[in-house]
């Protein structure tokens, strides 16, 4: 089973839909394709010659998902950073454990080790699209947020700032993935 690296707005969003329940993915493409056929991105290089990419995610193959966590010193508990702001501290992050707020060194989602995973992500359906094509029910379900108003463009507004501004302004290819979340195996 292979890593899936969580941003720290995949990982909340994740953790809140839970074991058992499902998660759009929304992730803007590092490779720009030219276009795209099945799971397979092609870029025109130089000289002609063209590029392929494969997609970071494919239906039936599940991932492991690393995100930021820390060890509590104090009381020996593995935390995520995951809601680790819990109450709007801008002074350190949440314990569950102690129910108190700690100022400790954080490590980033690329150094959690397998055993330390919580979930995996098993994708049932995996698009390619550009960002403007993004359904109001995946920008949903990717952890836009309806919260501040409710119409289309806040929810659209929540989509720029999860694929980036500027990602948005260029209608940048992303990945769009339906996945079903899973405990540690």
């Amino acid at each position: 089973m292979t890593p899936f690296t969580a941003t720290t707005h995949e990982a909340a969003t994740i953790a809140r839909a839970g074991i058992g329940g499902t998660v759009t993915i929304v992730r803007r493409l590092k490779a720009q394709p030219d276009w795209v056929q099945g799971d397979v991105m092609f870029c025109n290089g130089m000289a002609g010659m063209i590029h392929t990419h494969k997609l970071p995610l494919s239906p039936g193959k599940p991932v492991w998902v690393k995100e930021g966590w820390w060890f509590c010193s104090e009381c020996g508990q593995q935390n995520f950073m995951a809601g680790a702001n819990r109450g709007g501290s801008a002074t350190g992050v949440y314990c569950v454990s102690c129910d108190a707020f700690k100022d400790v060194k954080t490590d980033p989602a690329i150094t959690m080790p397998r055993w330390a995973s919580r979930f995996t992500l098993t994708p049932e359906t995996v698009r390619v699209c550009r960002v403007q094509d993004v359904t109001e029910d995946e920008a949903a379900d990717a952890g836009a947020d309806w919260t501040s108003g409710g119409s289309f463009y806040d929810l659209t507004a929540d989509l720029r700032n999860i694929v980036g501004p500027a990602a948005w302004d260029r209608n940048d290819w992303v990945m769009v993935a339906l996945c079903k979340i899973g405990g540690v195996e």
